[in-house]
This record gives structure tokens, sequence and C-alpha cells, in this order.
């Protein structure tokens, strides 16, 4: 169970898109998500229709070379059932398999943001994803999980129930901040959801508006960023 998966929300309780706990007070999301204006934090919300614990966003951060974003909460996240993913310490070495890109991949700048929440978000079965220290070594084939509330259907608007899909992974050609797989069946709701390795979130969804698709980005070549930002509590180079 991802205890560490969150949905981001407008002010009407409409789910905008998803992401996943680092600490107890920031998330990493797609950048996209920070355009649909998201005001509210839902964890433990495994099924979006159950009763949730929420927090409000504090302040946001987008690297100016990434593809992600971090929240940071105005309260910890803590408790058995409330887990953080675990980053890769230093970039990783992806294979390079040319029959994976031709269609799938595309370099992107600035599609990675990190919230920082209002407070921090402790118990309540909430846990931090492990992310990478390091960029990590993801082998050719090696399986994965994607996950997120995105519908078989990209038409139809986000399912009830969190969704995982198993992915292959493979190495974008020409490209480290991306990571190709081989299922591509999922959609712009699922964009912030993370991708998990052996236990470790290593990419975030994104979506791609001139590909029209959603991709990966891959997180353990911003590891540096990201462990700076979850250590600093000022944020004062963010908005």
């Amino acid at each position: 169970m991802m205890q560490y998966m969150v949905s981001l929300q407008d002010g009407h309780g409409n789910h905008l898109c998803g992401g996943f706990l680092v600490s107890e007070n920031v998330l990493i999301t797609s950048a996209s998500c920070d355009k649909r204006d998201p005001r509210v934090v839902y964890y433990r919300c495994h099924n979006l229709e159950e009763k949730m614990k929420f927090v409000h966003i504090e302040k946001k951060c987008k690297s100016s070379d990434s593809d992600i974003m971090l929240v940071k909460f105005r309260k910890n996240v803590k408790g058995d059932n409330v887990k953080k993913t675990e980053i890769p310490k230093s970039e990783i070495d992806l294979k390079v398999n040319q029959q994976c890109c031709k269609s799938k991949c595309k370099s992107s700048d600035s599609d990675i943001t990190l919230f920082k929440l209002q407070k921090n978000v402790k118990g309540d079965n909430a846990k931090n994803a492990e992310i990478p220290n390091s960029e990590i070594d993801l082998k050719v084939n090696q399986q994965c999980v994607v996950a997120g509330w995105g519908p078989e259907d990209c038409e139809k608007g986000p399912v009830k129930d969190l969704r995982m899909v198993n992915v292959s992974v493979f190495n974008c050609p020409h490209n480290v901040t991306d990571i190709c797989t081989s299922e591509t069946g999922f959609c712009e709701i699922d964009a912030g959801g993370p991708l998990v390795c052996d236990e470790k979130a290593v990419g975030v969804v994104i979506f791609d508006k001139k590909l029209n698709r959603a991709t990966i980005s891959n997180i353990s070549t911003k590891h540096v960023w990201i462990k700076d930002k979850i250590n600093n509590p000022s944020w004062k180079d963010c908005w």
C-alpha cells in the first residue's frame, strides 16, 4: 500500500493531480499541477470518496532546470501508515534501448514542483516515500510501478480507487531528465504520481501538452536540489 500518496484538490473537493510525500511537510508533484491551482492536499486517500485527512499548502518551489515541484506543508505528516519515498543519492545510469523513445519521450525543462504544507503531517497512517540519494542504475526491462487516479479511458474523470500499473523501464536516448516505460496507459490525471522501482520513487508522471501524453521525469537527477529543499526550512528562493 502506497501510504505516501496524496491527492491535490481545488477548494471544491475536485481531484486535480497526484503527488507523494517525501518528508513530514514536503511533497513532490508535477509542475503542471501548479498551473491548476491546488488548494488542499489530502492524504490517506486511496479512495477519493472516503473521508480523508487534509492539510493546506504553505509554499511551493520549482527548479529552473528540472521537471518537478516540491510542496511544503504547515504541519508534519507522521504515523505508522504514512511513509516517505526513498530517492536515489546520485544520478542513475539508465541503459539505452533504441526502440523505447521514438514516440514516448520528450525532453522538458521545468515540470516538477515541490509543495510545502502549512503544517506537518503526523500519524494518521501517512508515511513518506523513499527517494534516491544519488543517481541509480535502472536495468533494461526492470519492473516498476506507476500509481495514480487516472482512468483507463483518458477522456473520463478520475477513478475512485488508486490504480497501480506495472511497467518495464528503459532510458530515453540523449535525455537523462526523462524515463521511458513499456506502458503508456496513464493520463493527465495521473500527473504527479510516482514511478516506484525497488520501493523507491525514482520518477514523477508529467503531462506533455506538445505530445498530448503522459511521460515520466527522472527525479534522481535532481536529488541534490530536492534534498536541499527538504532540509531548508526557509525556502527563500521559492514563491
